[in-house]
C-alpha cells in the first residue's frame, strides 16, 4: 500500500526533502482538465471511470 496526501503548493519544496516521499504530480482547476503526463513529456487526458466489484466483464 502507498499513503497518498497533497499540500498546498507552497510546500511543494519541503516534502520534496523528505526521505521516502515522492511528489508525482498536483492538483489543478477543474478547467484545466485531468491529464496523466508520461516520462517524455506526453499528456494522455484521463476520463472519470468507475469500478463495478460485481460486473461480468
Amino acid at each position: 500500500y502507498e499513503l497518498l496526501f497533497t499540500v498546498p503548493l507552497h510546500l511543494h519544496e519541503r516534502m520534496n526533502g523528505i526521505k521516502g516521499v515522492h511528489l508525482i504530480g498536483h492538483i489543478a482547476k477543474e478547467e484545466q482538465g485531468c491529464y496523466l503526463v508520461m516520462r517524455d513529456g506526453q499528456e494522455m487526458q484521463l476520463r472519470a471511470q468507475g469500478w463495478n466489484p460485481i460486473s461480468e466483464e
